[in-house]
This record gives structure tokens, C-alpha cells and sequence, in this order.
């Protein structure tokens, strides 16, 4: 999704990590987000006890001042995925943009599954 900054150069005031923890928390306040995906690095963090970042499962970058984030989730059983891509989309948007002081030119959304009702997430 391209976000069309009318003031392209912008300084952040945040840095890199606490941007992908604000993402990765509006993805996840998304109804039909089941949760935020963490591949590998997270099932190892789980299996050595360790307290997950808020920022796995969310990248983000700034090449050439514009900032991309790419979040990766874990959908529910039954949700319109194209609609549930829109929203999390608008918010993260609308939460960094708050947060950081700079909206987002691309806000990324990678589906790698749907939850069963039931399943364990």
C-alpha cells in the first residue's frame, strides 16, 4: 500500500525497534488478527523461556526517507482476508503516523496462515 507523503523527508523520533512494536501492537488490536507471526526465531525464544519482543514478526526500513514496514500474522478462520489486510494497514498507518511522527509510504501485510477456531495460536 503506498502512502503518499506530501513531505517526504521527515526525521524519526523513534528508533527502528520501538516503530516495529507500535506496528506489531495495532496489528494485533485488528479483530480477526489471530496473532503476529514469529517464524523460527520466535519458537526458539518460546523453547528457552525467554519473554518474546513486542517487534517480532514486524520489519521495518527506511531507504531513501521513506519508511516500509512489512508485518507478518497469523489470521482467524473465516475472516475476508483482503479486508483484514485494509485494516491492519490503516492502523498501523494511523498508529506510527501518531507515534513516530511520520507516516509509513508502505505498510506490507503477510498472511503465513489462518487459525482453526479451536487451535491452539
Amino acid at each position: 500500500m503506498d502512502n503518499k507523503n506530501s513531505d517526504k523527508s521527515f526525521h524519526m523520533t523513534a528508533s527502528e525497534d520501538e516503530i516495529a512494536s507500535c506496528a506489531a501492537n495495532a496489528a494485533r488490536s485488528v479483530t480477526g488478527v489471530a496473532e503476529i507471526y514469529t517464524g523460527f526465531s520466535g519458537s526458539i525464544t518460546n523453547l528457552l523461556g525467554m519473554e518474546p519482543s513486542e517487534a517480532q514478526g514486524v520489519k521495518v526500513g527506511t531507504k531513501d526517507g521513506d519508511m516500509t514496514i512489512d508485518v507478518y500474522i497469523v489470521a482467524e478462520y473465516g475472516v475476508r482476508i483482503p479486508q483484514l489486510a485494509w485494516e491492519i494497514q490503516r492502523k498501523v498507518i494511523d498508529d506510527v503516523k501518531e507515534f513516530a511522527g511520520a507516516a509509513p509510504e508502505e505498510v506490507n501485510i503477510h498472511v503465513q496462515g489462518v487459525v482453526m477456531p479451536g487451535e491452539d495460536e
